[in-house]
């Protein structure tokens, strides 16, 4: 958890985004262009998710060194 926290990454961010989810599921528009921008809210709000699933390789290959400085 400790590599995670260094690099910037904190628990619980890309789960509260999630949940803005069904709220946009909810959302009335009036054109299509209205509605193309819900689709780009709705993929930026996954992206730290899937961000953060790319990752964790690069992430534990700097724990040894990371473990040494504590």
């Amino acid at each position: 958890m400790y590599v995670f926290v260094f690099a910037g990454i904190v628990s619980g961010g890309g789960t509260a985004l999630l949940r803005c989810l069904p709220t946009l599921d909810g959302l009335e528009t009036s054109n299509s262009d209205q509605q193309r921008g819900v689709e780009i809210v709705r993929h930026a709000l996954k992206q730290p998710c899937f961000q953060v699933s790319r990752v964790p390789k690069y992430f534990f290959s700097l724990m040894p060194n990371l473990t040494h400085t504590v």
